[in-house]
C-alpha cells in the first residue's frame, strides 16, 4: 500500500503530489530518502511480516531501493520501522513509500501532526 502523507511540513519546490502520493524532484541528481512509519498493533501471528519500501519509478519501471522488514507487530504499542538509501533520480523520476502488513487484517498507521512518527525526508547529495 502505498502511504498517504496528508500534510508537508516543508515542500519548498512543491515536489510533493498529494493526489497521488508521489515525490518527483525535478532537479537531477543523487538523493538521500529516509522513510519512517509507526504501525499499530497488528492482527496475526508473529511469523507474518511487516514491510516498508521506499519506490524509484523511472521510464515506467518501479523498482525498491530501500527495505526494512520484521514479524508482524503485534504487541501493545506502536512499532517504529525506518528505512533509508540513496538514489539517482533525472528530474522525471519519482518515488513512493510503501507499506506491507502481512496480517489478517488491517493495521494503522500512527501519524503526527509535526510527522514525528511517520515521514518521509529527501536531501541532495549532488
Amino acid at each position: 500500500t502505498v502511504v498517504h502523507f496528508d500534510k508537508t511540513n516543508s515542500d519548498p519546490q512543491g515536489w510533493y503530489n498529494s493526489g497521488t502520493y508521489r515525490i518527483t524532484p525535478t532537479v537531477s541528481g543523487y538523493y538521500l530518502v529516509e522513510f519512517q512509519v509507526a504501525l499499530e498493533t497488528g492482527t496475526g501471528s508473529a511469523s507474518n511480516q511487516n514491510n516498508i519500501q521506499i519506490r524509484k519509478t523511472s521510464g515506467g519501471t518501479t523498482t525498491s531501493f530501500a527495505l526494512s522488514q520484521d514479524n508482524l507487530y503485534i504487541g501493545s504499542n506502536a512499532k517504529t520501522f525506518t528505512t533509508f538509501g540513496v538514489v539517482q533520480l533525472n528530474g522525471t523520476d519519482y518515488i513512493e513509500c510503501t507499506v506491507y502488513n502481512g496480517g489478517t487484517a488491517s493495521q494503522n498507521i500512527r501519524g503526527t501532526s509535526d510527522g514525528a512518527w511517520t515521514k518521509v525526508t529527501l536531501t541532495k547529495l549532488q
